[in-house]
């Protein structure tokens, strides 16, 4: 059985009875990123948001802040998983 420190894991993310609070951050995020996937806004394109995506990924010393999540489509959601699993940079 794994063990869990819950002084590194925000509350929404111990249970699914708190479920409901991340409900309401994804809600927050979409709300306040117009349903629109912010990376792509950033080429000029406009798609479609499906996902909440971390910034900076927690594995690389990423929070849970409202100002570090933003949403994402489906493709660019891929491409944030690929750059989450490479290794950190020196000096990032």
């Amino acid at each position: 059985m794994t063990t869990v420190d819950t002084k590194e894991v925000k509350p929404w993310r111990m249970n699914d009875q708190s479920a409901g609070t991340w409900r309401r951050v994804r809600d927050r995020i979409f709300h306040r990123d117009l349903g629109r996937c912010q990376p792509c806004l950033k080429i000029g394109k406009f798609s479609r948001a499906m996902k909440i995506e971390h910034i900076k990924p927690i594995a690389h010393g990423g929070g849970d802040e409202d100002a570090n999540l933003w949403v994402v489509c489906r493709r660019c959601h891929v491409v944030g998983l690929q750059r989450a699993a490479l290794p950190t940079q020196v000096g990032e």
